[in-house]
C-alpha cells in the first residue's frame, strides 16, 4: 500500500472544516459587535427619554445608533419610558445556521421638567406726597449703621536676635 499523496488528501478533507470553523468564529465576533451596538443604542434612547425628550426624537436617536433593520418599541408613561430594540443578524452565506435575534430592553425614569423662573418682584409704587394727598407715605430716614468694634491692640514687637556673623569658607590643605 502506497502512502504517497496521503498528506494532500488529509489537507483537502480538513481545510473545508477549518474554514467553516473560522467563518463561524468570525460570525460570532461580528454578532457580538452588533449586540454591543444595540446596547449602546438602547442606552442612548434611555438617556434621551430620561431628559424628557419627546418620543419621536427618542425613537430617531435609537434608530440612528442601531444597526439597520432594527425595530423600536416605546412605552411611555408620565414617570418612565420603556424601550425595546429588536434586531436580527443573519449567518454568513452557505452556513446552515439560524439567524440571531437580539432583543434588548431599557427603562428610564423621566426627570421632572425644570421649574419656571420665579417672577421678578416689582417694587411698590407710591404716589408722590403733595399737599392734596396727605395719605402718601413719607420716606423713612436712613437707619444708623453700627460702628465696627475697635481693633485689638497691637502686640509688642518681638526682639530680634542679631544676625550671626558668617565665617569664611576655609579649605584645609593636607601636606603630602
Amino acid at each position: 500500500m502506497s502512502r504517497r499523496g496521503s498528506a494532500t488528501v488529509e489537507t483537502a478533507l480538513a481545510l473545508p472544516a477549518l474554514l467553516a470553523v473560522a467563518a463561524v468564529a468570525l460570525w460570532g465576533v461580528a454578532a457580538a459587535t452588533v449586540r454591543l451596538t444595540c446596547v449602546d443604542a438602547v442606552h442612548t434612547g434611555a438617556r434621551a427619554a430620561a431628559r424628557g425628550e419627546p418620543p419621536d426624537r427618542v425613537r430617531a436617536r435609537i434608530l440612528n445608533a442601531a444597526p439597520p433593520n432594527s425595530t423600536v418599541t416605546l412605552t411611555h408613561t408620565p414617570d418612565t419610558t420603556r424601550i425595546t430594540l429588536t434586531t436580527t443578524y443573519p449567518p454568513p452565506a452557505r452556513l446552515p445556521l439560524p439567524p440571531l435575534t437580539f432583543t434588548l430592553t431599557a427603562e428610564a425614569l423621566t426627570e421632572p421638567p425644570p421649574l419656571p423662573p420665579p417672577p421678578t418682584p416689582t417694587p411698590p409704587t407710591h404716589p408722590p406726597t403733595t399737599p392734596d394727598n396727605p395719605q402718601a407715605p413719607t420716606p423713612r430716614p436712613p437707619t444708623p449703621r453700627a460702628t465696627p468694634p475697635n481693633p485689638p491692640p497691637a502686640l509688642p514687637a518681638q526682639p530680634t536676635s542679631p544676625a550671626r556673623p558668617t565665617r569664611p569658607n576655609r579649605q584645609h590643605r593636607r601636606s603630602p
